[in-house]
């Protein structure tokens, strides 16, 4: 079961093959050698084998007889979604495609100007009209002129790719070229049988023997040496693996190869530096003197030797930067620039390295704010990976700045250098325009020496004027004599950059660029000659033979690749492998090499056991050495059906069916079939010509032994035998058939006009004759196999239409949800049982919103109004009624907005001269803000709804203009002495209508006509909101007679229009509208007047009470009073000394009071200490002079110590206690003790919620109107005119309990406080112990 199981997953990871590539196969033995249901070099399309001929190329004639002997056809494609799966998995093949492939496509001789599939059956010869869409070349058409005589022997449909796509080329049909054959996987596997594996004439899975093959090659490695000075980094390990399958398990040995392929075996036991373990090759400490070069594995067993390709170990040297000092590039506004990322010399290699470009507006050393260039929506930046260098269209004076490179390496290792910093300075000068022009040295691409499946990046920088017109640059690109390929996308968004990925050989050629500036001017065409070089990779290689003792057999091996390849032929024995040509002991009379033609190959003549052995073909070229093995085996034996016993086949009347004779035995045994103890006349398919059994014959042999009997009856039933004969010996086996009546439908799908995410049933079920039979219903779409629940094979993924069987599987009702228009077309249901088949068809139509548009160009605006163009999209079975017209700002990147929606009408339609509708429409665009960043897309509109969006536009920009809104929320006043001060709200950036945008403001007072103009402000944020922007405007004239009096004031935008006229550059200043007006007061004068009547009275030892009065009549005050400031210091000398003022300045502080209040008090004062205090009144224009000050003294400190031994009595009264303690005693440094008072509050209660008892003198006091069993808290503490004393302590807690449930004189002590229960005077004596108990309880759960 395990090897069962490895079969299966080595069987899983195959890659689907194009004969002669990827179909080699290295693994455990195949339980099934017909990969999929198709022969090796064949593969599967749903159920169709195909067979892609690369080598050798043929004539049309020649290519349609070997797809005969092939027992298939030239292709045919039957419809859109086939031809879309089949090229998809052309494009998955690498081998060159500039070839055109030969299919049975041919004009049709007897229907002008009609295309047929030739050899196919009448029924479906046609073309399909969806067909003629995928033409590339011009076709004779009816109408055109040109009939299609007139197109001579260019009759011929070839499938090919232009670079873009695939579509059809017409070709004659004389020169030999590639070719495709097709063949039903049923009638293919029939008439070939299974082929010869390594397990030919083996019995048990686990003695399948084969010589080694390559199952993972070495790969290249590259290594940085380090150049960095003073570093002690450890020298890298290269490592290069290499895995081979073989039985027994091969052996490996290692080998470096030198100039003209002197190879040097490595021994790990004398070069110490080297490790093998396994296939794994391990090199310590490498160095670029020693270990550069070429690696290879060679694995070896008992049946023969193989060779792995060369790898390649390489040393590059991380990038480094001349030492140089700061570097100054200075342009004129408005002209070109570039700036060069300057590596060392001996850097490389380079194209391995990233560039990127860094700025700031001062030196970075000194700046925080490092930005990277990023020119994705700056369409004057471009960084260039190819040159290193960063690009300016044109340069402005907003360019101007420090800017230093920085260059990392793309594989290995994590590093990047910083380059030195390069000033690039602006001058606002005039200077003569610039042209449009492409940039020396472009297009260019990246990498400079570009490989086979490599992306590969084409870059173009143009410079030209781009302020002047307010439009980006126009990069155009194309392909001499071919489509770009489609594949391909664009790098940025301005399109300066095209990406091929995964580029192959045939994406080689002439690619051209131009530009295109605001003023429709063009640079011309740049041409860059694009050659993708490949090492060799096998078109054609060697198969495994398993072949009969004494016949002639070949080794063919074609592979591709430039600059050109050479070949060589190898024999690997189980010793080594050895180049044929120095094999001295080989009969050179049976064996025959080529390798200097176009077709190389090997030729054993009269093949013997002693031959068997892998042979292989090295191919080489600069760039890489591969080697292609195979094994020859040459068996003899006799027949044997040990393998495939006696079997049971099945067949309906009216059908085919094929009875099989699978025997081994070589040579090959001759097979002859008896049906009820007579011989049956057979015809032979091999002496047809078209390799076809004939219609009107009942019995065919077909080639793989099996006996094909035609248009079955009831009487056809019985037993059959095969005699299989071979020099040896011979052997047979017997054959039942049983024949049943054949299939018919109850219900099958019709044809159907539904919604696009609808759901659709298709039903499909046979008639209840069928029943007795196991059915199995397949749906088709477009010919191909829906696989539910899978990726089906053209990748269609299922994520928005859902294609199941909502009554499983034995019941055929198809169920379509969320259909989509890709799944319009035909669906065939397949009803499939033991015996055959019956197949019933329909045709979805998917209606619903339009398909996307296309193309949308913007022009070169120069107004406010412009017209915008594109092509329309598919309808979907509905009329387009109207356009929707998308905008996205470029500061928002993603947010699209619907600008508006335009009517279908005449109006819109482009029409040519001749009147004739070109597809295209156009539309109006208006109202747009000036001088923004747009992407434009549209949308089409029918009776559905909106269809999806076109790809946007280019980004373009509109046109400079005043800004269109005024400024928001103005306000004012306040602000210094002879200003008045204007706040507003920013205008947002999307209604500023140009660069370099500014305010104005106008002022005036009140009753006057004329409107003063203030300093024009960009807005300086002065603790204010950010949005806000706020201007103080200095006034002139007496103080008195401006401060505080009534203005008015408005505020409008305005920007900037750049222009350059005669070569001068000028400028427009636009004003926007104002706002509306509004009155302010314009800032106060500052008091000149002091309060008056200063009082300073101790509140307690650390604060004061502080009174004072406002000025007499408010003289000297203009504006309103905000509030008072007590300035206060400590009197550390005499009240009128120096020193005194002098203390002020280093220890006054201040404390302020708003409104209109004269009362405040300064608190944290130092006890017992003289302060000196003073009162200053304040406006918004500023602080009034101080008062005459005055001093006082603080008191003495409160009472420290703490009342003790507090105790709480029951006064026999319902609500009240008694509370008595011991006094405290009075400190030198206090004051004396006023009183004492009792604080209680609500136990849970918040603090600030006590009542005071004030007990005077004495040391005792009742508390009265307290709640009984309530639970409260209670502090006693002394106070004075210094303060409040220490708190007694610990805390009592006590409550009022009923005598009749009182235990009088309870209590309970905890760490900080002591519960005690006070028996009052009121209530009923009643189970006294008991109830004391449960209060007491009570209490102990509410304190946890």
């Amino acid at each position: 079961m395990l090897e069962l199981l490895l079969v299966l997953v080595s069987f899983l990871c195959q890659p689907l093959s194009i004969s002669g590539q990827n179909d080699y196969y290295c693994g455990p033995p195949m339980v099934n050698k017909t990969l999929g249901g198709c022969p090796s070099g064949w593969v599967k399309l749903e159920s169709t084998c195909y067979f892609v001929n690369m080598y050798p190329y043929k004539t049309y004639a020649d290519a349609d007889n070997d797809c005969r002997d092939r027992f298939g056809l030239l292709m045919r494609i039957d419809s859109k979604v086939e031809f879309n799966a089949f090229s998809k998995l052309l494009d998955e093949q690498s081998y060159d495609k500039t070839e055109p492939f030969y299919t049975s496509g041919q004009l049709d001789p007897a229907v002008r100007f009609k295309f047929v599939w030739g050899g196919h059956s009448a029924d479906v010869a046609a073309w399909r009209t969806e067909i003629y869409d995928f033409w590339i070349d011009e076709i004779p058409r009816e109408g055109d002129g040109k009939p299609p005589e007139s197109w001579g022997d260019r009759t011929f449909a070839l499938l090919g790719n232009n670079g873009a796509t695939w579509g059809f080329f017409l070709r004659n049909g004389t020169i030999p070229r590639p070719f495709i054959c097709q063949a039903d996987a049923t009638a293919l596997s029939a008439a070939i049988g299974s082929q010869r594996g390594f397990d030919y004439g083996v019995v048990g899975i686990n003695n399948v023997r084969r010589s080694p093959c390559i199952q993972s090659e070495p790969a290249n490695e590259v290594y940085f040496e380090n150049t960095r000075a003073g570093s002690s980094a450890t020298p890298p390990t290269a490592v290069f693996q290499c895995l081979a399958y073989g039985n027994p398990q091969p052996t490996y040995t290692w080998y470096r190869f030198g100039t003209n392929m002197q190879k040097t075996k490595i021994d790990p036991l004398t070069q110490t530096q080297y490790s093998v373990t396994n296939g794994k090759l391990t090199i310590n400490q490498v160095e670029s003197s020693r270990d550069s070069g070429n690696y290879a594995c060679e694995a070896v067993n008992d049946l023969g030797a193989v060779m792995s390709r060369h790898a390649a170990l390489k040393f590059g040297i991380l990038p480094t930067f001349p030492k140089s000092s700061q570097e100054t590039i200075e342009r004129n506004a408005f002209q070109f620039a570039n700036i060069e990322c300057k590596l060392s010399d001996n850097s490389n290699p380079r194209d391995l390295f990233n560039f990127q470009f860094f700025y700031s507006n001062i030196a970075p050393e000194t700046s925080s704010d490092i930005r990277e260039v990023r020119p994705d929506f700056r369409s004057n930046l471009f960084v260039s990976q190819s040159t290193g260098r960063l690009y300016f269209s044109e340069v402005t004076t907003t360019d101007m700045g420090f800017y230093y490179c920085q260059v990392g390496v793309t594989v290995g290792v994590s590093t990047q250098e910083k380059g030195p910093n390069i000033y690039l300075k602006v001058n606002t000068g005039g200077g003569d325009e610039i042209s449009v022009m492409v940039a020396d040295g472009f297009p260019s691409n990246v990498p400079k020496s570009p490989l086979r499946g490599e992306d590969v990046q084409l870059e173009c920088i143009g410079y030209g004027p781009i302020t002047r017109y307010n439009q980006p640059l126009i990069y155009r690109w194309r392909r001499v004599g071919l489509e770009i390929p489609s594949k391909s996308r664009w790098g940025d968004i301005f399109k300066r950059v095209l990406v091929i990925p995964n580029a192959q050989m045939e994406d080689s050629g002439a690619y051209e660029c131009e530009i295109e500036d605001g003023n429709r001017r063009t640079s011309g065409y740049r041409r860059l000659q694009l050659t993708i070089n490949s090492g060799p990779y096998f078109v054609r290689r060697p198969y495994d033979l398993i072949v009969d003792e004494g016949t002639t057999q070949r080794f063919d091996c074609k592979a591709s690749g430039t600059p050109p390849l050479t070949y060589a032929w190898f024999r690997g024995n189980n010793i080594k492998t050895e180049l044929l040509d120095n094999i001295t002991d080989l009969d050179r009379a049976r064996f025959t090499w080529d390798v200097s033609g176009s077709q190389p190959y090997l030729e054993i003549k009269n093949v013997k056991p002693s031959d068997s052995a892998a042979y292989g073909c090295r191919v080489t070229n600069s760039y890489e050495t591969i080697y292609g093995f195979a094994e020859l085996r040459v068996l003899n034996f006799a027949p044997s059906f040990y393998k495939n016993p006696t079997s049971q086949e099945s067949g309906l009347v009216g059908k085919s069916v094929y009875l099989p004779c699978d025997v081994e035995g070589a040579p090959e045994p001759t097979r002859t079939w008896r049906f009820k103890g007579s011989d049956l006349a057979v015809i032979k398919v091999m002496d047809q010509p078209d390799r076809k059994c004939p219609p009107t014959a009942k019995y065919c042999l077909l080639p793989s032994g099996k006996l094909q009997i035609q248009q079955l009856v009831a009487a056809d039933s019985g037993l059959y035998s095969c005699v299989a004969t071979n020099p040896s010996g011979s052997a047979n086996n017997s054959v039942s058939l049983a024949v049943a009546e054949q299939l018919t439908f109850d219900f099958a799908p019709e044809n159907r006009l539904v919604l696009v995410g609808s759901t659709v049933d298709l039903p499909c079920q046979l008639k209840a004759t069928a029943a007795n039979l196991d059915v199995n219903y397949m749906w088709k779409f477009e010919n191909m196999e829906i696989l539910f629940g899978r990726y089906d094979f053209d990748a269609r993924r299922y994520e928005l239409t859902q294609f199941y069987r909502p009554y499983k599987k034995d019941f055929g009702t198809l169920r379509i949800s969320n259909i989509q228009y890709d799944y319009e077309g035909n669906y065939t249901c397949q009803a499939q049982t033991p015996l055959g088949y019956e197949e019933r068809s329909a045709y979805l139509r998917v209606a619903g919103p339009p398909g996307p548009c296309a193309g949308v160009e913007v022009p070169s605006i120069n107004s406010t109004v412009f017209n915008i163009r594109w092509r329309s999209g598919t309808s979907h079975q509905s009329p387009i009624t109207a356009y929707q017209l998308e905008l996205e700002l470029a500061v928002n990147p993603g947010q699209w907005t619907v600008h508006s929606t335009v009517p279908m009408s005449e109006d819109i339609i482009v029409r040519e001269r001749s009147n004739e509708d070109t597809g295209l429409r156009q539309a109006q665009v208006k109202g747009l803000p000036f001088y923004q960043q747009y992407r434009i897309r549209v949308s089409a509109i029918n009776v559905y709804g909106v269809g999806l969006a076109s790809p946007p536009s280019q980004v373009f920009v509109t046109v400079s203009g005043p800004p269109s809104r005024a400024p928001q929320n103005i306000t004012g006043g306040g602000g210094k002495v002879k200003t008045l001060v204007v706040r507003w709200k920013k205008i947002p950036l999307a209604y500023q209508g140009g660069s370099n945008f500014t305010y104005d403001v106008q002022y005036r007072r009140v009753g006057d006509a004329d409107w003063l103009e203030a300093s024009r402000i960009v807005g300086k944020p002065m603790h204010i909101p950010p949005d806000h922007v706020e201007t103080a405007i200095v006034l002139s004239g007496a103080t008195n007679e401006i401060s505080f009096k009534m203005f008015e004031a408005r505020v409008r935008g305005a920007s900037v229009k750049i222009e350059t006229i005669n070569n001068v550059e000028t400028k427009t200043r636009l004003t926007g509208p104002w706002s509306d007006i509004i009155r302010l007061r314009s800032a106060e004068q500052v008091p000149v007047s002091a309060p008056i009547n200063i009082r300073i009275t101790p509140f307690n030892a650390t604060a004061v009470d502080v009174f004072w009065e406002p000025p007499l009549n408010y003289d000297g005050i203009v504006g309103d009073i905000l509030g008072y400031r007590i300035v206060y210091w400590p009197r550390i000398a005499s009240a009128c000394s120096v020193e005194n003022n002098k203390y002020k300045v280093l220890l006054a502080q201040r404390q302020t009071t708003y409104g209109k209040a004269t009362y405040g008090q300064v608190i944290g004062l130092e006890a017992d200490s003289f302060y000196c205090f003073s009162v200053q009144l304040f406006n918004s224009a500023g602080d009034s002079p101080e008062s005459s000050w005055r001093d006082v003294s603080t008191n003495k400190m409160w009472p420290t110590d703490l009342p003790t031994n507090v105790v709480v009595h029951s006064t026999g009264e319902y609500s009240s206690i008694s509370v008595t303690w011991n006094g405290v005693r009075q400190q030198p440094n206090e004051e004396s003790v006023d009183g004492y008072m009792v604080r209680y509050w609500v136990t849970g209660a918040p603090a600030v919620n006590f009542t005071d008892v004030d007990a005077g003198l004495s040391n005792e006091v009742t508390v009265r109107y307290l709640s009984s069993e309530t639970r409260y808290d209670l502090r006693v503490y002394a106070y004075s005119s210094g303060g409040i004393g220490t708190y007694s302590s610990p805390m009592i807690q006590f409550m009022l309990i009923p005598k009749d449930r009182c235990v009088p004189g309870a209590s309970w002590e905890a760490p900080d406080v002591r519960y005690v229960f006070i028996c009052s005077g009121a209530g009923l004596r009643a189970s006294l112990w008991a109830l004391a108990l449960a209060g007491l309880a009570r209490l102990l759960a509410l304190h946890y």
